[in-house]
């Protein structure tokens, strides 16, 4: 990323989690994604959140560090 810092939003919903990523200074939104929520698993909806995070880093090749 070019320094911005991000933070990180999630809703855990009924049937799914979203994730979105926005910048910290203008509040524009970078990025979203949408997973199943994840009530059966054994770390219970934490799962779902993880696999939420981790695919929108991937996917918009956000570093971990660029994070607020």
């Amino acid at each position: 990323m070019s320094g911005r810092k991000l933070r990180l939003g999630i809703d855990v919903g009924g049937t799914f989690t979203d994730v979105v990523a926005i910048d910290a200074a203008t509040r524009e939104l970078i990025a979203r994604v949408k997973v199943p929520t994840t009530h059966d698993a054994a770390e219970g909806v934490a799962a779902g959140i993880v696999a939420g995070v981790r695919l929108l880093l991937e996917r918009t090749q956000i570093e971990p560090d660029d994070v607020a």
